[in-house]
């Protein structure tokens, strides 16, 4: 048995040398469009924006360099009880703190700006009816990345700007804190390749190779079995053998691999993959006294350890389920494991790595 795995991993590495790395590279030069909601205060009660919209565009030349620029519309708390209003633009300068070098699912942005404010006072101030300000602004920016484009993020930070809602003491500077929430798409995949799909071709080739491991561990152990048979018939004992029981007969001696693949940080099946996981619940159904394992994996450049742990289990309790509740499978027929983050299983590809494979439990 030793001898077939040797075998069998050595035939992939072989084919896996052959393949170029694939390049999962920054973006750079990635435009992005984003919009959300800020709102200030927390330091200062005297001036702040109540709450405000913003709306922009930035690019990111690298991981350590990006730019955006929002327009921002609304209303402001002016000294006791008076309102008034407030339309600018700003310009941030970004960098990645943490997840720069490989995705993520999660980011860490530092991020200084720079603003040009119009705040409307009304006759509130009764010295002037408007202002227009600069202010200056730092930020942590944490990033939740709901797809390789697509994501959600909030912003702490800190805010500069002259004490406009006082007449006489306008050319001081005041801190305020300001917290910012939002959504950001990008034109390309942050990473290169992260969003690429399995193809069927990919999808035929890993199940391509694991029918090749299984007809060489056939082999050897029509092989072993053989050298066996040999042996007991030489043996000075004869022994009487035995008709194989109904529930052996029902029992599978070998059985494929199968695998499902899964998008990235995703833990349910596509419609194909469900489809195609039919024919494999047959098998299952028509061997009831066999047992089958379902391993999830991930994969380990693109989250945590504890994430892509929880991750690949949820992948193997996908493939569980719907070979129980789509497909009529007895339960007790399967069982689940899990292997979290693992390096490239096949073709030197990450995306072949976001998998589920189901193997007859020996």
């Amino acid at each position: 048995m030793k001898k077939s795995i040797i075998l069998a991993m050595a035939s992939m590495l072989l084919s896996a040398g052959a393949m170029a790395q694939t390049d999962h590279s920054f973006q750079k030069n990635n435009w992005f469009i984003t919009g959300g909601v800020s709102t200030e205060g927390f330091m200062n009660t005297d001036g702040y924006v109540t709450a405000s919209g913003k709306i922009g565009a930035g690019i990111w030349f690298n991981p350590w360099f990006g730019l955006k620029l929002e327009g921002v519309a609304g209303g402001t708390h002016l000294m006791k009880e008076y309102g008034g209003k407030v339309f600018g633009a700003h310009l941030s300068y970004l960098a990645h703190l943490y997840g720069a070098k490989e995705y993520k699912p999660f980011n860490l942005n530092l991020t200084l700006g720079m603003g040009f404010y119009h705040h409307e006072t009304g006759n509130a101030l009764q010295r002037y009816s408007y202002i227009n300000i600069l202010n200056g602004n730092f930020g942590l920016q944490a990033v939740y990345n709901i797809t390789p484009r697509w994501s959600i993020y909030a912003e702490p930070g800190l805010l500069v700007q002259p004490k406009y809602y006082r007449p006489d003491e306008k050319k001081d500077v005041a801190p305020s804190g300001y917290l910012t929430a939002g959504i950001t798409y990008t034109f390309k995949d942050q990473f290169k390749g992260q969003g690429q799909k399995v193809s069927a071709a990919e999808m035929e080739q890993v199940q391509s190779q694991l029918r090749s491991m299984n007809e060489e561990n056939a082999r050897l152990r029509d092989r072993v079995n053989a050298l066996e048979e040999e042996q007991k018939q030489q043996a000075p004992v004869a022994t009487t053998a035995t008709a194989p029981t109904a529930d052996a007969a029902k029992t599978l001696q070998d059985a494929p691999d199968y695998v499902a693949f899964f998008n990235i940080n995703k833990a349910y099946l596509s419609e194909k993959e469900a489809v195609n996981l039919g024919a494999y619940a047959e098998l299952i159904k028509n061997h009831p006294e066999s047992k089958f394992v379902i391993t999830g994996y991930a994969d380990k450049q693109t989250g945590t350890a504890e994430y892509n742990e929880r991750l690949s289990q949820q992948r193997a309790e996908a493939v569980y389920n719907t070979l129980v509740d789509k497909y009529g499978v007895n339960k007790d027929q399967l069982r689940t494991d899990y292997k979290g983050g693992v390096d490239t299983m096949f073709q030197e590809n990450p995306r072949l790595s976001r998998a589920a494979i189901i193997q007859l439990d020996k």
